[in-house]
């Protein structure tokens, strides 16, 4: 399985890794899960999203492996990350 200096902010729950995002407003967080939406769609690996105001709350499985985690996970957890930090 593929770590990174990342990976340990998101919480390796049984068949998911799953973080939550606070940002600095509601806006922030659209454009956040915006970003998310390009990062997805160039990896062809969809997270679960969610949106509470500044609150967003994502997680990452891969359905076609029987819903476990694998390096597929870990590479979408990577890049959402550098994106959080290029917009924080």
């Amino acid at each position: 399985m593929a770590e990174n200096a990342h990976n340990h902010l998101w919480d390796h729950k049984e068949t998911r890794l799953e973080r939550t995002f606070v940002m600095p407003s509601f806006q922030a967080s659209l454009d956040f899960v915006a970003a998310v939406g390009v990062i997805a769609e160039s990896c062809n690996h969809h997270p679960f999203i969610a949106v509470d105001y500044r609150t967003v709350v994502l997680y990452s499985t891969t359905h076609d492996q029987g819903n476990v985690v694998t390096d597929l996970d870990h590479e979408l957890a990577q890049k959402i990350d550098a994106a959080f930090i290029a917009m924080t």
